[in-house]
This record gives structure tokens, sequence and C-alpha cells, in this order.
């Protein structure tokens, strides 16, 4: 290519390169005023099913019941609509929780005199009660998708509260593992042919256990002490590897990080000695595991083990004994994003790809961090809450500091957005649905259309050239052996 035609592309490329990230205002936050004035719907458990967002909240005539949205607006409740008043009683709720997609239906607990599963196929009046417990209270708590059945803790009033499933055709209790009592399963997790989970059988404490097609048996007892268990916590099966990990207690090490093949468990003693090291938020990216665990050298820092380096310290943040303490791990595109914390930025925004650890921005200068959290993709952009020095609100980046703006414009009087709860943005196609209060509408849910690459600042396609030429511009241990039951 001459040199002339050379330095013109090369130009060319780096105007389009220097294009700003924000062209325009971000679009405006819009509440659904469901409960009017400045009185709080209470909304909560966003969930997309069915076409719409689904969440409990209060208007105020029906008390705390099941609603449906596909967004509104000019900040009225148009296109939002109750799905169910399960408790009819004048004002009376029955407050819906635990909800949960599996197959067609919707599933949650709610109350109407007794608590107890029920479902929707997601019309209005669509609610089923499945009357687990005829004769008071099944409840419905700890529910998982474990491979192609639902899995969930209840009880039928007889046996207390035990490990339950539903395969969509029929189910019911597993194993009454705890004969005098309850059991409390909790984290039910698939691996191999087998679902591990943690429960009580009133002898051991709460220890591993395990359901498979020859029936369910204590699959460890971590923790020997007689009544007193390992409390085996954040079960994380592993798509790599064939090996279960989760965080335990013995005697002998403390808590520390345990894994099993399905039959025996073995136990890798991080911070050597009964001293803790607390490992967990188990996250698996491009074959390597990443955790957060603590040593009396380093603090409580990121981990990773894979084939190549086994177990090490991915960085050591913040130097010394001091700890960066790691939250958030998230796994999107090849790198991990995180919440760490430095002593110079507060806790901020970082990521990994096992060989780079960076922080993204410091979104609020100074020592004061900006807590992001609840990291979410969708069309190759990152939203997230995080506090911008006068409220919380929403984020957005591509992982650059250069591209990381806030994603919307936040109206009334002392705004915020993005309640700190553990799902604060959820998308319904490309609209984003997350939570907004002030002082005039109270708090209540909220959705934007985000500025997406694949859209103009006015939300129109892109020029084909601008997206060629962006596309050119790119492209310039110690184990030790535990007595199991098989």
């Amino acid at each position: 290519m001459p040199a002339k035609r050379s330095l013109t592309l090369a130009l060319a490329l780096l105007l389009v390169a220097a294009i700003p990230v924000r062209g325009v205002t971000p679009p405006t936050l819009q509440q659904i005023d469901l409960r009017p004035m400045a009185d709080s719907s209470n909304p909560g458990e966003l969930i997309s099913f069915a076409g719409k967002i689904f969440f409990s909240a209060n208007d105020g005539t029906n008390g705390q019941e099941l609603w449906r949205t596909d967004g509104a607006p000019d900040a009225t409740h148009v296109g939002t609509e109750l799905v169910c008043d399960i408790d009819t009683d004048a004002g009376e709720s029955s407050s819906p929780s635990n909800l949960i997609v599996y197959g067609d239906h919707l599933y949650f607990q709610a109350t109407n005199g007794d608590t107890e599963m029920y479902r929707t196929n997601g019309e209005i009046d669509g609610c089923e009660e499945m009357d687990i417990n005829p004769t008071g209270s099944g409840g419905f708590g700890e529910a998982r998708v474990v491979g192609d059945q639902l899995w969930f803790s209840a009880t039928n009033g007889t046996d207390g509260v035990e490990p339950y499933l539903y395969n969509d055709v029929d189910g019911g209790m597993v194993y009454d593992i705890n004969p005098t009592g309850d059991s409390y399963p909790s984290g039910f997790t698939k691996f191999g042919a087998q679902v591990f989970y943690t429960a009580n059988n009133g002898t051991d404490g709460y220890e591993l256990w395990r359901t498979s097609e020859s029936g369910t048996v204590l699959a460890a007892d971590i923790n020997e002490t007689p009544g007193e268990g390992s409390n085996p916590q954040e079960l994380f099966a592993s798509s790599a590897y064939d090996i279960l990990l989760f965080r335990a207690y013995s005697p002998t090490v403390g808590w520390e990080l345990f894994g099993t093949d399905g039959v025996d468990v073995d136990v890798i003693d991080i911070n050597v000695g009964v001293d803790n090291s607390d490992p967990g938020q188990f996250t698996e990216i491009n074959g390597t595991i990443y955790f957060t665990a603590f040593t009396d050298e380093t603090g409580n820092e990121l981990w990773s083990v894979n084939d190549t380096d086994g177990f090490q310290i991915v960085s050591d943040i913040t130097p010394g004994t001091n700890s960066s303490s790691p939250q958030q791990l998230r796994a999107i595109g090849d790198w991990l994003y995180f919440t760490a914390l430095t002593d110079a930025t507060g806790h901020e925004l970082w990521r990994t790809n096992g060989t780079t650890t960076e922080m993204v921005i410091d979104l609020l200068p100074g020592s004061d961090g900006a807590y992001p959290f609840g990291f979410v993709e969708h069309d190759g952009v990152i939203f997230f809450s995080a506090n911008n020095g006068s409220s919380w609100t929403i984020f957005q980046t591509t992982g650059t500091a250069a591209s990381t703006v806030e994603a919307v414009t936040t109206t009334g009087t002392s705004p915020y957005a993005g309640c700190e709860c553990y799902t604060p943005i959820v998308f319904l196609g490309d609209r984003a649905f997350t939570y907004m209060g002030n002082a005039e509408y109270g708090y209540e849910v909220a959705f934007f259309d985000p500025l997406l690459p694949s859209t103009n600042r006015d939300g129109s396609g892109l020029p084909l050239m601008l997206i060629m030429g962006a596309a050119l511009t790119a492209a310039a241990s110690l184990s030790l052996r535990l007595r199991t039951n098989r």
C-alpha cells in the first residue's frame, strides 16, 4: 500500500478510536410508580420470565403480592399488572419470595394463612398452590434448579424440613434425613450423576450428603466430634475438572478448602494449621477456578487453581498482611471482574485474566470507595451499581477506565438507584430493570433502555463504516484423607 494511503487510513482509524464513549446524556431512569406519591411499594425479587419482569411489591391496596411488567412510559404504571392476589383479605400480604424459574413455570413461596409453595405460568390469575403440607405450612426454601429437576427444602407436616425434588411431572420428599426433627438441607449442587448438599441428621451435625439413583447417604463426616458438624458451604461443581469444591470446618485445620471426586473427600490447608483460610466465591473461567482465601502472610486475597499452576495467589492487591477482601467475583468474557480494597482507593472495580490483574477505574477518587456490585453483562457491556459520591446509581463499562460511565440519569429529589441487593439489574430484551427511589415517588421498580454498542447514541443503528473502523482498530499442598461413607 502506498505510504500516503497508509497514513490516511491510520489517521481515519485514530479518529474512529477517538470517538467519545458518551456522546449524549445517558437515558433517564423511569420509575414505575406502583404506589402513588411518596409512599414506596417496597419491590424486590426481580426476575425475567415469560416475556415479563416479575417481582414482589405492595401497591397499598392488595398488600405485598406478585406483579409483572415490561416497562412503563412516562413514570406511570401502564404495562404493570398484578399477577395474583394470593391473600385476598384487604391489605393483607402473601409476601412472595424465593422466586425461581423452572421449566414453563415460575415457582415461589407465599403465605395465605399457611406458607406454601406456589407456581404460575405467567398469566394473570395463573397462580396455583402446590400444597406440600395439607395440614399446615409446607414452606419452599433453598430452591435450586439441579439438572432437569427442581430441588428445595420443605415439610409435609410429618417429617420435618427435608430435601424435596420436583421434575415437572411428579416429585416429593427425597429422604427423611433427620427422623426425629428437621435436617434443613441447603446448597443443592449437581456433580456427575449425584446431587450434593448440606444437611443435619440430628447426630452428626451439618455435614455433606449425597443423593444418587442408589439412594441418599452421608457423603463425609468431616468433623467427627459427636454432634458437631463441619457445616459445608458454597458447594461448587467444576466444569473443567472432576471435583466438587466447598468450604467446611474441621478441628484439625479450621475453616478450609475441601474437595471431593464424588467418593473421597480431601482438604487443602491453605492457611496451614488450625487458623482459617475461609475460602469462598468459587468462580470458573477458561479452565481456572478463582476464589478468595485468607492467609496470615497475605490477608484475604484472590486465589486460583488450575492444572498448570496448581493453587496460588493471583495477586496480593493490598501487599503484606492487610486484605484487599475481593467480593462480587463475576466471570465475563476472558476476564474475572470483582471489587477490591486498597488503602489509597477504597473498594473499587478490578479485573484479572490470571496474568494481568488491574484496577479498571477509581470511580470515587481517594480512599472512599465506590463499592461496585451486581455485575451483569449485556451486549458486550458490563452494568453494575456503585456510589458516585452523592448517591447510588448504575454504571456501565467495557473494561477500561475510558469506557466506564454512568449508565442512567436519575430524577427527582435525593434520587438513588440500584439497590444494595443480590441482583440489582435484570434485563428483558435490551431493556434493563432495577430499583430507584426519590423523595417524590418513594422506592419503586425502574427501567431504562441503555446505550449499547449495537445502537447509536440516539438508539439508531451504527453506520456500517463506523462498525468496520472500530473492528479494524481493535484488530490493530497438603491433603488430609477423611473418613467417608460409601
